[in-house]
């Protein structure tokens, strides 16, 4: 019988399960056999940890957010000893033992020691090889429900009839019916949507679960559906644009990381590797990318990502939870910028939050209220490609927390655009996206009073060429494909129809399809790029996006061979500088740095960042 008690699923419950040493080269494996009176019964044992060894290995959400209302925690016996486990978990083993897998299994909150501080810290940096050696690698998404069970059996179908489908805007009833697809109003979409938001899609240690296994299964109540075809499903729905079916009525906030996005990992993940051999993911990168990501600690930030590092860059990595969070932080940001010919460390390091003790050049990778990094075609405005630079940082200062660098800075900021009142918004009619749509608009208006300032008023139009280009360079491929000036200017007018519909009437019902798509496509791009920043004009009169605390008097930083110019304020004391963020400023990309500093007539200085 089991039996439950009021306590959240944590390492103190099992403080009393006699856990046996566990040495180096030795794993623990779990083994699941059946009983008279319980669902399944648990064996944990240790085995030689060697090439010869075949086992299985789940995937699961620790703790998902519909068990914060019931933290009750389910009584098993594991080597004859009560064990428990979170609701989640014990329902991923009872499906696991119905489907009667034949090799032991690797469960890391059983099989790692979770109360043995010293044991986890050897035993994390192995996990991305527990996942890449596994057989088999069972994702569980969660119990079924809503329409979830249609679309689990559906999946293989729709991995093999989507990729042979062409491309149409927008996705109509009569395209669905041609291609022998269900209509829009029917379930199955709702279903897919219901697969493609589960928590597991969201979480930080998934990520190198998912894209380091070989072989994976993904399992929804009792209905599966192989890793292949979950893929696949994901990129088809992007390549077609089914997601406007499968989301319908919500539309994701930017940053929101659903299945689509995430299920696409494991192929780049796959190319670079074919293309490396082993794959030299930079570490910053990574950081960067998963840091929306839900986890529940501030060092499983870096140490969730270990397993899809470069191993020069995992063995020195400190793996040790004593460290302060903001000192590991510290640490895997001299290792980043050591490591890496580019700088992509500081281009994430705008905060808007940050102890004390954390140095303004270090990204806080546990913050989730900071500034998405620029898309690439931001640093370069359309005009190059991306190149490796040597950006001359140093570590030998008196603190041991600043860095050197070599640069240049020689432009302030002369004016910063004033926010309007929020009040402006009369009421919400934007169901429930009030802050979107709100940054949305601002942005716009933001960047009209700031074109006006750089641009006289009888060379106006309503949008510089290079800047639009930027800003919906992820939306059409920006370089890939390169644009027209009235492709872009067709894309500006459906956003002015667009906002002019949506504060007229609160809703966008009475554009077209085609205007919707294109307008909604530009708008999420231009938050996704002045997502805590603000727009700001130099004294020489070019236009820059900025961090969002940027200040008059504040100054633009080039970093010698760098891609991108940086925003620094002089700091406590004279000749050290606090690093503010990256910038976008108009003239000073990549590629379009003033012949002066290009011909060498200015000399590159030290700047101390602390």
């Amino acid at each position: 019988m089991n039996q439950f008690n009021a306590q959240a699923p944590d390492a103190r419950d099992n403080i009393d399960f006699p856990y046996q040493t566990l040495t180096r080269g030795q794993i623990r494996l779990l083994t699941l056999h059946s009983t008279e009176d319980e669902p399944f019964g648990l064996s944990l044992s240790h085995y030689p940890y060697d090439a010869g060894l075949e086992y299985d290995a789940l995937s699961y959400a620790w703790n998902p957010s519909d068990e914060a209302n019931d933290p009750l925690q389910v009584q098993v016996r594991c080597n004859a000893t009560p064990f428990e486990l979170s609701p989640n978990l014990y329902q991923a083993i009872k499906v696991l033992a119905k489907l009667k897998t034949s090799r032991p299994i690797w469960i890391d909150y059983i099989c790692i020691d979770q109360k043995n501080i010293e044991e986890k810290e050897w035993q994390l940096p192995l996990m991305g090889q527990y996942y890449s050696r596994a057989k088999m690698v069972w994702i569980w998404l969660g119990r079924s429900h809503g329409s979830s069970k249609s679309a689990m059996k559906a999946m293989a179908r729709l991995a093999l009839k989507l990729p042979t489908l062409r491309v149409s805007r927008p996705v109509t009833d009569a395209w669905l019916l041609e291609n022998e697809l269900p209509q829009e109003s029917d379930s199955l979409w709702d279903g897919i949507d219901n697969i493609y938001t589960r928590e597991w899609f969201n979480r930080l240690w998934t990520m190198q679960e998912f894209i380091l296994a070989t072989q994976s299964i993904f399992i929804c109540g009792p209905d599966i559906a192989s890793g292949v075809d979950v893929v696949t499903v994901a990129q088809e729905f992007l390549r077609l644009g089914l997601m406007a079916l499968s989301r319908r009525p919500r539309i994701p906030h930017v940053g929101y990381k659903d299945g689509y996005h995430f299920s696409t990992s494991h192929s780049r993940y796959q190319e670079a590797k074919n293309d490396h051999g082993n794959v030299p993911l930079h570490l910053a990168l990574q950081l960067g990318r998963f840091k929306e990501a839900k986890g529940s600690e501030k060092h499983d930030r870096v140490f969730a990502l270990l397993g899809i590092l470069h191993p020069d860059i995992v063995e020195k990595v400190p793996v040790n939870y004593k460290l302060p969070w903001w000192g590991l932080y510290v640490e895997v940001g001299k290792v980043s910028l050591r490591a890496s010919e580019h700088l992509d460390l500081l281009t994430q390091c705008q905060s808007t939050w940050r102890p004390n003790e954390l140095p303004f050049w270090c990204p806080n990778f546990s913050a989730e209220n900071e500034a998405a990094p620029f898309i690439h075609e931001c640093y370069f405005a359309g005009y190059t490609w991306c190149m490796p630079c040597s950006p001359h940082i140093e570590f030998p200062t008196e603190h041991k927390t600043h860095i050197l660098v070599k640069g240049t800075s020689f432009i302030t900021i002369e004016s910063v655009a004033k926010l309007p009142e929020k009040s402006d918004i009369k009421e919400d009619p934007f169901q429930g996206r009030i802050e979107d749509i709100y940054r949305m608009l601002r942005c716009m208006d933001e960047f009209l009073e700031m074109t006006r300032q750089v641009i006289p008023q009888s060379d106006f139009q309503p949008v510089p060429e290079a800047f639009l280009r930027t800003l919906v360079a992820d939306v059409t491929e920006g370089h890939k494909t390169g644009h027209s000036y009235e492709k872009l200017k067709a894309i500006w007018a459906c956003t002015q129809a667009w906002k002019s519909c949506m504060m007229q009437n609160g809703d966008t019902s009475l554009l077209d399809a085609d205007t919707n798509v294109a307008a909604h496509a530009f708008l999420d791009s231009v938050l996704h790029a002045c997502r805590f920043r603000r727009f700001s004009v130099t004294a020489d009169h070019r236009l820059a996006i900025g961090p969002d605390q940027v200040q008059v008097g504040d100054q633009i930083l080039i970093i010698r061979d760098a891609s991108m110019p940086f925003v620094i304020r002089e700091h406590e004391r004279s000749g050290v500088y606090r690093m503010l963020g990256p910038a976008y400023v108009r003239g000073l990309m990549m590629g379009q740095v003033p012949s002066m500093v290009a011909a060498g007539e200015l000399e590159w200085e030290s700047f101390e960042i602390a």
